[in-house]
């Protein structure tokens, strides 16, 4: 008999992608155990999530209503939490994850936010050839949570620059530089560029967790967030 866990996230699609990552790093023991995820979030993320979706023990269903645990970091029912946090983001989602395994009696810590999916690298092959041997992966999205108040002209003067110096793209569109937005790529998408980037200049938004790869981490010689 299986054991099922129910969890929501009713926050936004960089939120749900971190559970995800929880979920890549928990891939094993969960099959081994038998262990079922029902996943609840806004159904406007599903067709992104399940790139991400590593096990067929994790089933991604529409949130209308709270549902078993709320997995998202304000959850102030959990000791750790974003409220009372004094630790990098890095270091805190991991803490905050660890204490939810170990409510649900789950054997398995997690060390990091690191994740390993080889889609990745199938995606980079498959890229339009304009997207790949970029210099500069500049995440210029605007976030949703309030965390970075975004001076659009200043972000644009230096995109403008670096574009004069760099083979660049950016996630959010400027004048006629390259865009991931040209051809609608998705967040698992440019987490792909980012496995043959030199550099990432990132605003904290959604895309930011996707980029969390074992690939990318390797390969990068700076990511400013």
């Amino acid at each position: 008999m299986s054991n099922i866990i129910n969890i929501y996230n009713e926050y936004h699609l960089g939120d749900n992608i971190f559970s995800f990552i929880l979920f890549y790093n928990i891939k094993n023991y969960i099959e081994n155990n038998n262990i079922i995820i029902n996943y609840y979030c806004l159904s406007q993320y599903h067709k992104q999530l399940l790139e991400f979706k590593c096990t067929n023990n994790v089933n991604l269903l529409s949130l209308t209503e709270p549902i078993g645990i709320n997995l998202w970091i304000g959850n102030t029912d959990y000791p750790i939490n974003y409220y009372n946090n004094n630790k990098s983001f890095n270091l805190f989602y991991v803490d905050f994850f660890n204490q939810f395994l170990l409510q649900q009696n789950l054997e398995i810590k997690i060390d990091n936010l690191e994740y390993t999916d080889t889609d990745l690298l199938i995606r980079y092959d498959n890229l339009d050839n304009k997207y790949k041997n970029i210099n500069v992966l500049i995440i210029n999205s605007d976030p949703q949570s309030l965390q970075y108040h975004k001076n659009e002209d200043e972000w644009n003067e230096f995109i403008i620059n670096m574009n004069n110096k760099y083979n660049i793209v950016t996630t959010k569109k400027v004048s006629n530089l390259l865009c991931t937005l040209d051809n609608d790529l998705t967040i698992k998408d440019i987490a792909s560029i980012s496995i043959n980037c030199d550099i990432i200049i990132a605003i904290n938004t959604g895309i930011v967790p996707a980029l969390l790869n074992t690939y990318t981490l390797n390969k990068i010689n700076n990511f400013k967030s």
